[in-house]
């Protein structure tokens, strides 16, 4: 043949040929193929399937002609015959039937050359293939061996410099001293015990905010607990402590808690302190040292809460003289003042104005000295005292 080695052979109407005649014999017969250039078509592997679909189209379009031409032959001679065949359909052989005849008849010769054609192409495409991954390899090994000491050299000195910090964090950043500033209710050496921050542990190696839980759960009367680092060796820990307010029974035991009713201190003996004001209050759940009183209800906790921030705002609580506060019953609270007298103030409604009344009253200097009286202040803008000498006065 004319063509060189390395044009690409197609089998076309029986017969081999190569890319340009091909090309040729189709657009003679189908029209102008897509626009690409010889050696784009011959190289790509689009361009070589695209030939390969005009082929199957061809050959596909030739042996349905010849199925019709043979239907018509058949069907003429039997015509001509006359022989009266009512069991003939009618119909032409499918293409499939007539695709599996013509290729029964075709040459051998022909599937070979095809499949030597496609084996020879799917070979170049692969040399193609290994031969480019060959040139990748060698320009990454060219690359690789221009710039390998400077990778080296960086990853060497990253190397030294994580060494250089680890061993200055741990022989430089390093607890050796604690200062703990506080007003007595405990020693410092309690508070640092408390904390869990020991001396020559590592400076970042324990959490702040787990130290200043432990200490103020270990330390009940310490309220709120801050730690500072300072760099390079010191920890500060700045405590500020709470103070006992009231005292509750709570199945038995007496607590003493805050204003904010912390629980401060439990204990199965009265404390012996005159400054704490006995509370009465509803159910109690539990009580921890060093944490918040729980209520079974929370609306109980609510009201008390807010009968209490009542009484701390008021005037009434500044005279220290309040002995106890009954709120077990939200309907009847009543209170005891200097061992002497007795305040009723009804349910919990404006408890505010009533601890202001309370407070005008006891300040009036109506009362007798001395005598035990009960005061009754069950409406804000009015309270009635009852001597236990039968006598009463009213205020308004």
């Amino acid at each position: 043949m004319k063509n060189s080695h390395k044009d690409s052979y197609y089998i076309y109407n029986r017969k081999v040929c190569s890319k340009k005649q091909k090309t040729a014999e189709i657009r003679m017969k189908y029209g102008a193929v897509p626009p690409k250039s010889e050696n784009s078509v011959r190289e790509s592997p689009i361009g070589r399937e695209f030939a390969r679909q005009q082929l199957r189209r061809a050959q596909l379009a030739e042996m349905q002609k010849r199925a019709q031409a043979d239907f018509e032959k058949r069907n003429g001679r039997m015509r001509g015959e006359r022989t009266g065949s009512a069991g003939f359909s009618g119909r032409p052989v499918g293409a499939g039937v007539a695709a599996a005849a013509v290729e029964e008849r075709q040459n051998p010769m022909r599937e070979y050359l095809n499949r030597a054609v496609l084996a020879f192409e799917s070979l170049k495409d692969r040399i193609s293939s290994d031969q480019e991954l060959a040139r990748r390899r060698a320009s990454f090994s060219k690359k690789w061996s221009r710039y390998r000491h400077v990778f080296l050299t960086v990853l060497a000195i990253v190397a030294i410099l994580a060494l250089f910090v680890m061993a200055t964090y741990k022989l430089i950043f390093v607890v050796r001293s604690i200062d703990v500033r506080s007003s007595g209710v405990y020693d410092s050496s309690e508070v640092v015990k408390a904390s869990g921050i020991e001396e020559g542990a590592l400076l970042y190696s324990f959490s702040t905010s787990d130290a200043e839980a432990d200490i103020t759960f270990r330390c009940p009367y310490i309220k709120s607990a801050e730690i500072r680092r300072t760099i390079p060796d010191k920890v500060e820990v700045v405590v500020s402590e709470d103070e006992a307010a009231y005292v509750i029974n709570v199945w038995g035991d007496w607590a003493v808690v805050s204003r904010n009713l912390r629980v401060l201190e439990v204990s199965d003996k009265f404390p012996e302190n005159d400054k704490l004001i006995l509370l009465s209050i509803p159910q109690v759940k539990y009580s921890v040292a060093g944490r918040a009183m729980e209520f079974y209800d929370t609306k109980d906790e609510r009201y008390v809460r807010e009968v209490l921030k009542a009484l701390e705002t008021s005037s009434l609580s500044e005279e220290g003289e309040i002995r106890a506060l009954y709120m077990s019953d939200r309907y009847n609270i009543t209170m005891s003042y200097g061992g002497l007298y007795t305040i009723e103030f009804g349910d919990d409604a404006d408890m505010y104005r009533k601890f202001e009344m309370c407070s005008a009253a006891l300040n009036s200097g109506k009362l007798t000295a001395g005598v035990p009286a009960r005061i009754v202040i069950e409406d804000p803008e009015t309270a009635s005292i009852r001597y236990d000498l039968n006598t009463m006065m009213n205020q308004k």
